[in-house]
């Protein structure tokens, strides 16, 4: 089984991502964003296997038949990526407080 050009450009992506949280010193995102990577090419091996086509292509072939569920999807995953920027933009030292339990006073 040869390497898609789709996963090819997906673990080109993760690769860069990998190197520049190392670069950066974040040794624990590099950590998470390599297991992500795994995890994802092991999906990607699997249902190459069982359907022949990417994770993609799948999804190509799904939004062709439900554009409007396919693009609330592409909606749903774009906010967790902005959710997730702004909760990484909040983090910084000066908006960071102690968490406390709640009743706590």
């Amino acid at each position: 089984m040869e390497l898609s050009r789709d996963a090819f450009l997906v673990l080109v992506a993760c690769v860069t991502l990998i190197l520049a949280f190392l670069w950066a010193g974040l040794v624990e995102w590099a950590a998470f964003l390599t297991a992500f990577t795994i995890l994802l090419g092991i999906a990607e091996f699997i249902v190459m296997r069982v359907t022949g086509k990417t994770l993609s292509a799948r999804f190509g072939e799904f939004r062709a038949r439900r554009p409007l569920v396919a693009n609330l999807l592409l909606l749903l995953l774009l906010a967790a990526m902005v959710g997730l920027v702004l909760h990484l933009i909040a983090m910084t030292p000066d908006s960071v407080t102690e968490p406390t339990i709640v009743g706590d006073v």
